[in-house]
């Protein structure tokens, strides 16, 4: 008997050490070119563009000619026209946290359920309704949905809708397919709240261009910290027909058409970095619907203004790393190893993708008043917790046990039943 209990505490502890060492390597995953999900790092990332800019991957760049932008609506099923106004609708992918102004829990088309988490109010661990409305319509209010009242701003630039392509099916979905390309950075083992490196939603947040802090501080920026600056987790995707002139692409082209990646006209700013050059002027297209706003409510009288403005308020301040070219910015790939930019930027992550090079984006413009002709309206085909999106079935991911605690667990139940067994024998 002294024997076996022996070999079975030995085989228990070469067990936990597997566990251990399991952990500690990130399950085994690749971290290749990978620096962390700080908050400084991500701000650096912002600054790395705004004194880099030079060296970004463009269209135009000869260690990245050729390079393309997708382009919503561009295959069968990734279109339709509207059965009731017959305009054009593209299929469309939103990122959103729970304090969304759209569909967020106290947004003008909600699609939380608030009564069913009893946690702390704000962590972002609300379930998806089990219901929702399809239809609404992106122009309510004067100055764009999100405010029905027409008092106040509404929807501005600072917490406009950002989106990504939709495709034929979720597969081909353009956050999807980028994921899934890279399923060696994240594991759907590990919890919303977890400080994991392979924390799934952290990285479709970092995918994404977009910081992540699963606890989405109430009080920012009073409360806010270097590791914990805002309330930017993205924890759930919806998926919507959108008309295709009711968003732009953020580059030097407003036409979602034009797959060109460019910048508009950039000058050196002093000696410091890049800025837009202040003298380029460019107006809105004619046939996109709605409008952009300021944060006082105003609205930006032509595209050049919103642009040069968005990259004052956020590239040389580190508020977001935005490329200004029409693509977010993936600070998943940090150039950890002090590479030149140049060089880093040649080279190509796992599906073709340059590094750094995330998806291509565009932004939803706030309509006047409403939409009379139905052109603003959209109808929701779907939405889930990020952790569903990719694929998880562990109820909505957010609770999801740890890959040591699920196998701690295990080993404990297999060794309580080995005792059990020989009690009963």
């Amino acid at each position: 008997m002294l024997i076996k209990n022996v070999r079975r505490l030995f085989v228990l502890s070469v067990s936990l050490s597997i566990i251990l060492l399991f952990n500690l390597t990130g399950g085994l995953h690749a971290q290749d070119g990978f620096g962390g999900f700080s908050y400084r790092n991500y701000a650096d990332t912002a600054q790395d563009i705004y004194l880099n800019f030079d060296k970004m991957a463009t269209t135009a760049n000869p260690l990245t000619s050729g390079m393309q932008l997708s382009r919503p609506g561009s295959a069968a099923n990734e279109w339709r026209n509207d059965p009731v106004t017959g305009r054009r609708q593209v299929k469309m992918n939103y990122a959103f946290g729970h304090a969304d102004w759209m569909f967020g829990t106290n947004g003008t088309h909600p699609l939380l359920d608030v009564d069913t988490y009893t946690g702390p109010k704000h962590l972002n661990q609300y379930s998806v309704k089990s219901s929702w409305v399809a239809e609404g319509q992106v122009a309510e209010g004067s100055q764009g949905f999100g405010n029905p009242s027409g008092s106040g701003t509404g929807f501005n630039s600072t917490n406009a809708p950002w989106l990504s392509k939709a495709g034929a099916t979720k597969k081909d979905d353009a956050l999807f397919s980028y994921m899934d390309a890279r399923s060696d950075q994240w594991s759907l083992d590990y919890k919303a709240t977890s400080n994991n490196q392979l924390n799934p939603f952290r990285r479709a947040a970092a995918a994404l261009g977009m910081s992540y802090n699963p606890n989405q501080i109430d009080d920012y920026p009073i409360g806010a910290t270097g590791d914990n600056p805002n309330k930017y987790s993205n924890n759930y995707v919806v998926t919507m027909w959108l008309d295709e002139k009711a968003f732009f692409r953020p580059n030097a082209f407003q036409s979602v058409e034009q797959t060109d990646a460019a910048p508009a006209p950039f000058v050196q700013d002093g000696e410091a970095g890049y800025k837009p050059d202040p003298t380029w002027q460019q107006d809105w297209e004619a046939d996109l619907i709605g409008g952009q706003f300021k944060e006082d409510g105003s609205q930006y009288d032509s595209y050049s203004d919103f642009y040069k403005d968005w990259w004052e308020n956020n590239d040389p301040k580190g508020n977001f790393p935005w490329t200004g070219i029409g693509f977010t910015y993936d600070w998943y790939y940090q150039n950890a190893d002090n590479e030149e930019w140049g060089t880093y930027w040649s080279k190509v992550g796992p599906d073709g993708h340059f590094l750094g090079e995330g998806l291509a984006e565009y932004v939803l413009l706030q309509g006047l008043g409403g939409q009379q002709d139905g052109s603003g309206y959209f109808e929701i085909l779907d939405v889930q917790t990020t952790y569903n999106y990719l694929g998880g079935t562990f109820g909505n991911g957010f609770a999801v046990p740890e890959p040591g605690s699920l196998a701690v667990l295990g080993l404990t139940a297999l060794l309580g039943l080995g005792l059990r067994r020989r009690r009963v024998a």
